[in-house]
């Protein structure tokens, strides 16, 4: 891949949107949303470290996000969320080093469970960007942007499937952006033991350069760790399928889950 190094920031910052977005809607480490919810009346807090590697054409880009993402259970199928982060951009080309930092969009989201019949179940989530980022620095869209994914999970044994289909539509799409971004992405989980599941995904998303035809594919391995049932601790690895993707992603994260009946849970981490 030969990029110029605006276009090559620009490439990468996008790609890393892409990344913070996908934060708000999976499991971490998986990029794949999955049918489950909190329960009503119960919260999760997931608070997470991603950082991503570029090098191409004599320029190198290390982009470092944290987000935290907080889920609520309105009903037993239905969960409120709200997610934010803060990116960091470091860039150097020809011995000189760039850096900038600041707010991403937030986003509010709601997933709702609208299907559950033996090993199968269906859940749509509609959401909406908010423009909390500097779109100047290339971290924010400078407008809300509605989104809608599908999910399907099949739960067989220690195996779960779980499929995400969705769409983007922004239509202040900057001219050579997309108004229009498709996103697929198939992961796996194995119950190895009482507290270790491992994770993998594969995904696949619209470039948000309208000449670029190539998607933006990644592939992603990784493990969770749940010491006691409302804590856990996530790492996983995230590799670039083509050249549209970032090189090497690093994935780290925990969560906590309690509700109004189990504070003290929560109070005793």
């Amino acid at each position: 891949m030969h990029c110029t190094p605006c276009a090559f920031q620009s490439f990468v910052i996008s790609s890393l949107m892409m990344l913070v977005a996908s934060t708000s809607f999976a499991a971490h480490p998986l990029i794949t949303e999955d049918t489950g919810t909190v329960g009503a009346g119960g919260f999760q807090l997931e608070v997470t470290r991603d950082q991503v590697s570029q090098t191409s054409g004599g320029i190198s880009l290390r982009e470092t996000s944290f987000s935290a993402v907080l889920s609520y259970g309105l009903r037993s199928n239905l969960d409120l969320v709200l997610a934010h982060s803060e990116v960091s951009v470091e860039e150097r080309s020809d011995g000189l080093e760039t850096a900038s930092r600041g707010l991403a969009d937030a986003e509010i989201a709601a997933k709702w469970r609208i299907y559950e019949q033996d090993q199968w179940s269906i859940a749509l989530r509609p959401s909406l960007s908010l423009p909390t980022g500097d779109k100047n620095e290339g971290l924010g869209a400078g407008h809300s942007i509605p989104s809608l994914f599908a999910i399907a999970t099949r739960e067989h044994g220690p195996w779960n499937v779980h499929l995400h289909l969705g769409l983007t539509y922004d239509c202040k799409a900057p001219q050579g952006e997309r108004e229009s971004i498709t996103h697929a992405s198939l992961a796996a989980t194995l119950q190895a033991n009482e507290k270790w599941v491992l994770v993998a995904d594969v995904s696949r998303e619209s470039s948000l350069d309208s000449n670029q035809d190539a998607a933006i594919a990644s592939a992603v391995v990784g493990a969770i760790f749940s010491p006691v049932n409302y804590f856990d601790i996530d790492l996983g690895y995230r590799s670039g399928l083509n050249d549209q993707s970032p090189d090497d992603v690093v994935l780290l994260g925990i969560a906590v889950r309690w509700s109004k009946k189990s504070r003290r849970n929560f109070r005793r981490l």
